[in-house]
């Protein structure tokens, strides 16, 4: 029930808007639901309070989202930070669902929609990186 998630997500931030967690699955609930410029801000929030109280695996879930749904132009970064995180520093967000805010993505005309399921499944944890080193992008990213 997405209104009732929805209505929660609001309390939950009335009560704590520093929580990045919150902020960073509220956003998830708004990109699925195609209320992307919403959700975009959600994630900045999310990004903003993390620089106090860092979480790798939610940062890889934010970094997803932005590359999922910024602009192109942010996209390239949204990656880079994403390779690092998964490559280097070998984070997981084991089996979050990506799969809502992906649709949105393709929706935008994503311009590597094919690759986004295949990156979800490295993120989780459940593929190595190293079957996307067929992906352009993936290889470019710094």
């Amino acid at each position: 029930d997405r209104d009732a998630a929805e209505s929660m997500y609001k309390r939950a931030i009335e009560a704590d808007p520093k929580d990045a967690n919150t902020l960073g699955n509220y956003a998830r609930l708004l990109l699925a639901n195609g209320r992307v410029e919403e959700g975009l801000t959600h994630i900045d929030a999310a990004f903003a309070q993390m620089d106090s109280e860092p979480d790798p695996s939610l940062a890889v879930e934010c970094w997803m989202y932005a590359y999922c749904c910024r602009p192109a132009n942010a996209k390239p970064e949204a990656l880079a930070k994403l390779k690092r995180l998964v490559v280097n520093e070998k984070v997981q967000t084991g089996e979050w669902d990506f799969s809502g805010v992906i649709a949105t993505a393709s929706k935008m005309k994503h311009p590597e929609a094919s690759w986004l399921p295949k990156l979800a499944k490295v993120l989780a944890g459940t593929a190595d990186a190293s079957t996307l080193s067929g992906w352009p992008a993936w290889r470019a990213a710094e």
